[in-house]
């Protein structure tokens, strides 16, 4: 990078520890200095004047320089658009948080020709269901709560040091995993502290008790919750924090969280696959006589949900199209049910989600911008990076899988940032 990049680099530092300082400030206190804000808003402005936004970079040094073109837009236009209170539309939202229309396209289609197959896997799910035989926890009554405490954190500790033994045999990211603490957490959800490294996994969701009083571990929900926080978000932060990295690079912000949920997914899914490709960790983990049941129902229950995570994106689309009509009028809300109806699995989801939006309009007639902002999780780098990958002769495979890995896993980018970081370090290990 040159000197000028450097010095951009720097000042953008000073202006994002600024903004740091003033969210804890907020959230201390229920109120925030607005000029403080604007003064950052001027500089971030400033600095972008000065940098050069390269469509299809070909180096590192333009590479950083155009996402961080990128993201200081992007923040300084979110920042703007609080102050102002000025409402905002629906592509304006699409431009302000990068969503590739690309993905917003292929939401239909995919949703058209999944329909039938993700109806036939409802009901294999449903004819395997023999009764659910789970009673209470009772994480409530606190000699109980010790008692599955102990159980999850063995099982979470056992897990955890298997697994990072077999991924340090063939990917040099399971060396990092060294650097993680696995622990059980009350919370509902799990999620990774990136102050402690601990990589806190929900009690709840792994851990089960039959009607007969027994604790049993559900295996299907730790390998997924250690793939998607621990080999994705938890070595996302890892990696990114290890290596020399410009500051901005180094944090997550809202522009570049669809990238990284889509890391996290992709990981989620891969563990399932190192496990399936390795009968000798199936049989450390104890779970050899269990494995196909438990590979065949996670890969149907993630085929469903993906449905029902793309019918919700997609939805949201039909109603926040402002060229099907007044949203009040009720031939636009009949329109509206008719294009949900055709890829929905049931014929009262599409009037019951629009007639639960009806409330959801602003004063111009934008559909939610919370709602609408949620789209940027349709976004899908990583398969456009792997692609990239693939065209280049670099295959997700034992000699090649480091290089990806790495890419990947390395810094907090925005979608397009993420598959120019993937193009150049392709072609760069294609010329090699």
């Amino acid at each position: 990078m040159n000197k000028k990049l450097t010095t951009k680099i720097e000042e953008a530092q000073e202006v994002a520890l600024e903004l740091e300082k003033l969210g804890e400030f907020s959230r201390d206190n229920s109120f925030s200095p607005p000029k403080v804000y604007e003064e950052a808003v001027s500089k971030m402005e400033d600095i972008v004047s000065s940098l050069n936004d390269y469509i299809e970079p070909k180096t590192r040094g333009e590479l950083i320089e155009s996402e961080l073109r990128r993201r200081l837009i992007g923040e300084a236009a979110e920042i703007e658009k609080r102050l102002s209170g000025k409402l905002i539309d629906f592509d304006s939202t699409l431009r302000l948080y990068g969503i590739p229309q690309q993905d917003i396209d292929e939401l239909e289609p995919w949703l058209l020709k999944n329909k039938d197959k993700v109806l036939e896997t409802v009901e294999r799910l449903y004819r395997k269901f023999e009764g659910s035989n789970n009673s209470h926890l009772g994480l409530d009554i606190w000699p109980v709560r010790r008692e599955i405490e102990n159980f999850a954190s063995s099982s979470i500790t056992r897990f955890h040091k298997k697994l990072g033994k077999f991924l340090q045999g063939f990917t040099q990211i399971g060396n990092y995993l060294r650097d993680i603490n696995a622990v059980p957490t009350s919370e509902a959800r799990s999620y990774f502290n990136f102050n402690t490294n601990e990589l806190a996994i929900g009690i709840e969701a792994i851990c089960k008790r039959t009607k007969e009083g027994l604790l049993k571990l559900d295996h299907k929900q730790l390998i997924r919750l250690y793939g998607h926080e621990g080999m994705g978000h938890a070595l996302n932060f890892i990696l990114s924090r290890c290596e020399d990295l410009p500051h901005f690079l180094s944090k997550e912000s809202s522009f570049v969280e669809s990238t990284a949920e889509s890391v996290a997914q992709f990981y989620e899914r891969q563990l399932l696959e190192d496990i399936k490709d390795s009968d000798e960790l199936q049989r450390d983990l104890e779970i050899a006589h269990l494995f196909e049941e438990i590979y065949q129902d996670s890969s149907d229950k993630e085929y469903v949900d993906r449905y029902g995570l793309k019918l919700t994106q997609y939805a949201t689309r039909v109603l926040a199209d402002r060229s099907l009509g007044d949203h009040k009028d009720s031939k636009v809300i009949d329109k509206r049910k008719g294009l949900i109806k055709r890829v929905a699995l049931y014929r009262n989801h599409a009037t019951y989600i629009v007639e639960n939006s009806l409330d959801h309009y602003d004063s111009q007639g934008n559909y939610s911008e919370a709602a609408v902002s949620e789209l940027r999780y349709c976004a899908n780098p990583v398969r456009r990076a792997l692609d990239i990958f693939t065209n280049g002769g670099i295959e997700y495979k034992a000699e090649s899988r480091d290089t990806i890995d790495q890419a990947l896993l390395t810094g907090f980018w925005t979608s397009k940032g993420f598959v120019d970081n993937a193009r150049i370090i392709a072609q760069k290990n294609t010329k090699e």
